[in-house]
């Protein structure tokens, strides 16, 4: 029987061994690569809603919610569960801004439950040039924020509400 000059059935090269197993571990690096960046963004996108609820929350009950005692402002700041800046809805209370802005940052952090977030809170005319009230935490330029406007009455004039919750 004569041989042949090529190679015989099933018969296995090392080139061909050497390109499989390349593009198999190609293929895994890209699959690890692609799971890397996905749980990133979703770990990104977390703190980005975990900001926004902490900021939508504080900025309701500070306008909006009801309080025990309604007149806490009046009262021992330590045994205050809830506060509220507004007298009426949208309507702020100087009194109770006055009271608000002059109690300690940690102790307010706790009473309107705002976690590991900072806060700060800014009570401006509606164009923004005059700042009437300013309370908490400037956020620095490298933090992640997140800002909610409002717009109230003070002393029946139109203000803006802003807070700005933040982490580093």
């Amino acid at each position: 029987m004569q041989k042949r000059g090529g190679p015989q059935r099933g018969q296995l090269f090392t080139m061909d061994l050497v390109a499989a197993m390349l593009l198999a571990f190609a293929s895994i690096a890209l699959m690890i690569s692609v799971s890397n960046d996905v749980n990133q963004r979703e770990v990104e996108a977390s703190r980005w809603v975990g900001l926004e609820y902490d900021a939508e929350n504080v900025l309701s009950q500070l306008l909006y919610a009801n309080t025990e005692p309604v007149d806490w402002h009046r009262h021992n700041y330590s045994n205050v569960t809830a506060v509220n800046l507004a007298s009426g809805r949208g309507v702020l209370d100087s009194e109770k801004l006055a009271s608000f802005v002059l109690a300690d940052y940690n102790t307010t952090k706790e009473v309107i439950g705002i976690g590991t977030s900072e806060f700060y809170l800014k009570i401006s005319s509606f164009n923004g040039k005059t700042a009437y009230y300013t309370y908490g935490l400037t956020p620095s330029a490298t933090s992640n924020k997140y800002t909610i406007e409002r717009p109230a009455l003070l002393n029946a004039t139109p203000v803006k509400v802003a807070i700005i919750v933040w982490r580093d």
